[in-house]
């Protein structure tokens, strides 16, 4: 444009006093970047025809087009000036944009529709800028894809200014009306003009700025961030498992990824009175979000996040690949990301399908590869999140993951059979091999908890529970295999803390009050609170843990129980918490079997040693001894009953509605993961519900009266 060029270069005539060494770096400078009226420095203003001494109104507004041609491209003109307390070495004032002051001496009529046109020029010069100081891989792929179609816009605004220019040297009616309808009006093709849409991505960049400036800003930061983990406690579905959704509450220094896209569709809905305004930014849309669309699809088809920027919904803890089979590392692997969450994405539903269909591949890829996904990869690619059928996709993308998760974990782990495995031998439903442990280790289990050898034990455990001496499943294969490996893993142990400790630290633990935490104001403020209710918990601990006080009470069987490390990626089913509630069970049934074992041994004392059977002198003690022997049998009864309660009325019973849900997910009856999970939680719960373990009362009780019979056992 030959006028902004006679501008330039006619902006620095004054430069004639200036040292000659200068000259040289100043007019590349002056060149690029044009001198500002208000703030010269020591180089003379540019002077200018004072315009109230035009002749005519025509003359006035010929001179104010050639001024407004410099306007429009963002620079200043003669009659038209940037604002006084514009500085355009301040990034927020590059980023916002110049205001323009109009001669005042011009005539009203042409400053109306003047004020009109400069906004143009703001918009130029707002935008320019913004792509100099956001175009950059700190902001992310999806700003620098924005960036990109501002450039694009800005282009084709430069080719429409020199079409404007053309117009107004070639035509001699051109005037003010002329310029603004060609800046306003639509285009051939029923497209909005450069200059709206200019218009509409200055109204983005403005609330990208006020978001970034308010994220500067560390007060406005530390609340965003404390709001965040309010939301994320009261939406998140957190089990510690494979099954659960955890959110990232964290927010980004800068707004990138999810936050521009949720600013986007703000200004989308701001302008769905105007179809064209509408059509046009559901466009920048799509355009701006297809690295977003491209990492959700490598996402739902893969289970692979390719976000270096952080930019995406899912985020991924980076771990060593020494915690890769590691389950609580895979429950906290993925989290959903608070900030930036798209519309689509709102409903809990929604990003609980999202974060379990990767969770379920990445399991599977980790174990089989990823060749076997993409041979299979004949799903229909998501490509703009604005489609009515994103739910739809998101759907298919879980029903497929969750058929490959369960193929794994019961076609070709045979997690039914470790299931079973793992009843016979923690819930005692085989029995047989621990009375024959029972018999081996009895009196090593009598001894104090800290004399017991626990190498004698383990001995007599492992010779109890050989496969070919105690159990064979019906068939051989996979079951004996996995009851073989089961039985390999199980080790013996001598517990730190007894039963009754045990249970006393989970059942006396205070939950914090939900009340409590969503009332809290500010982040500190929930920190001393949660850090006020571990206090009264490691106090309250204290107070509950019962010492052993009688010879009774320091036996090995109070603290005997079994451990298990399950492999993976079993382990991320057979969670830890599954093996501690099935060692609670374990150990309430080892318990009652070594009572039961021991009121059987005092009865043969009674009914068959030498002294109880020979005559007595005095004829009321065979009258105690007949008493002693009923009462030994009244105990053992009772031992009895309550076992078959146990076994049968609860673990059975409870066993055979869960067992179902397992053989139709071995079947592939369309069983979803977290069915099976479910069903599994559930019948452990109820187990331990109906075994008297979730009630301290009950188990002191229970507990008590075991210490009865033990008493009389080492009476007899």
């Amino acid at each position: 444009m030959d006028e902004i060029s006679d501008y330039s270069f006619a902006s620095i005539s004054g430069l004639k006093n200036v040292e000659p060494k200068e000259t040289s770096s100043l007019t590349k400078r002056y060149i690029n970047f044009p001198p500002i009226y208000s703030k010269h420095g020591r180089y003379p203003k540019p002077k200018r025809y004072p315009i109230e001494q035009f002749s005519t109104l025509r003359d006035q507004e010929s001179a104010i087009i050639c001024d407004l041609l410099y306007v429009l491209a963002g620079f200043e003109g003669y009659y038209i000036r940037y604002a006084t307390n514009f500085d355009p070495q301040d990034i927020e004032h590059q980023l916002e944009g110049p205001e323009f002051l109009i001669n005042k001496r011009i005539d009203t009529s042409l400053k109306d529709i003047t004020k009109r046109i400069v906004k143009a020029g703001k918009f130029y010069y707002a935008l320019s800028s913004f792509v100099q100081v956001y175009n950059t891989l700190a902001h992310g792929r999806i700003m620098q894809a924005f960036c990109f179609l501002i450039s694009h816009q800005l282009k084709e605004y430069e080719n429409f200014l020199v079409r404007i220019e053309r117009e107004y040297k070639t035509e001699p009616k051109f005037s003010l009306m002329t310029l603004e309808h060609k800046l306003n009006s639509s285009l051939d093709k029923g497209e909005i003009t450069p200059f709206i849409k200019m218009q509409l991505l200055y109204s983005i960049t403005i609330k990208i700025n006020s978001e970034n400036k308010k994220r500067s800003n560390n007060s406005k930061f530390e609340s965003m961030h404390f709001l965040n983990i309010m939301k994320s406690l009261k939406d998140d579905h957190y089990t510690g498992t494979l099954d659960g959704v955890a959110s990232d509450s964290g927010n980004s220094r800068f707004v990138k990824g999810g936050v521009i896209l949720c600013l986007l569709q703000q200004n989308i809905d701001e302008c769905k009175g105007n179809s064209k305004f509408y059509q046009y930014l559901r466009y920048v849309f799509g355009y701006v979000s297809k690295d977003y669309v491209e990492m959700l699809n490598n996402w739902l088809q893969f289970g692979i996040i390719d976000d270096p920027y952080n930019e995406f919904l899912i985020r991924e803890a980076t771990e060593s690949d020494k915690k890769n089979f590691d389950a609580m590392q895979w429950a906290d692997k993925f989290t959903i990301k608070r900030e930036g969450l798209l519309r689509q994405f709102e409903e809990t539903e929604c990003q609980k399908k999202i974060i379990l269909t990767g969770k379920y591949l990445s399991v599977f890829r980790e174990c089989v590869g990823i060749e076997c996904l993409k041979r299979d990869n004949n799903e229909q690619k998501l490509k703009n999140l604005q489609d009515p059928d994103v739910q739809i996709h998101i759907d298919d993308a879980y029903n497929r993951a969750n058929n490959y998760i369960i193929q794994l974990f019961f076609g070709s782990y045979y997690l039914g059979d470790w299931i079973n495995s793992l009843n016979n031998n923690f819930l005692l439903l085989n029995g047989a091999s621990f009375d024959s442990f029972l018999d081996l280790s009895h009196n090593s289990l009598r001894r104090s908890f800290d004399r017991a050898s626990l190498t004698s034990i383990e001995h007599a455990y492992r010779e109890s529970y050989k496969i070919s001496d105690s159990y064979k499943p019906n068939g051989c294969g996979p079951q004996l295999k996995v009851e073989n490996t089961v039985r390999k893993l199980m080790v013996p142990i001598i517990s730190d803390e007894s039963f009754l400790n045990e249970l006393s630290t989970i059942l006396k633990t205070e939950s914090t009050d939900a009340n409590k935490v969503f009332s809290m104001e500010t982040i500190d403020s929930l920190r001393q609170l949660l850090r006020s209710v571990l206090e009264r918990n490691n106090t309250n601990l204290k107070s509950h843990l019962i010492a052993p006080k009688t010879k009774i009470d320091y036996y090995a069987i109070h603290r005997f129980t079994i451990d298990i490390g399950m492999p993976f990626p079993l382990n991320l089913i057979l969670t830890s918490s599954q093996i501690f509630e099935y060692q609670l069970i374990f150990r309430e049934q080892a318990l009652m079997r070594f009572v039961d074992k021991s009121l059987s041994i005092a009865w043969k004392d009674l009914c068959h040693n030498k002294l109880f059977r020979q005559k007595q002198n005095d004829r009321s003690i065979p009258k105690w001894i007949q008493k002693f022997r009923m009462l030994g049998m009244d105990m053992t009864d009772f031992m009895r009953i309550l076992q078959f309660y146990l076994n049968f009325t609860v673990i059975d019973v409870n066993w055979r509605k869960a067992e179902h849900t397992f053989i139709d997910a071995a079947n592939n009856n369309n069983v979803s993961l977290e069915t099976v999970y479910f069903e599994l939680k559930t019948f452990l719960s109820t187990v331990l519900n109906n075994s008297m373990l979730t009630k301290l009362k009950l188990v002191k009780v229970l507990l008590a009266i075991f210490s009865t019979l033990f008493e009389f056992d080492c009476f007899i």
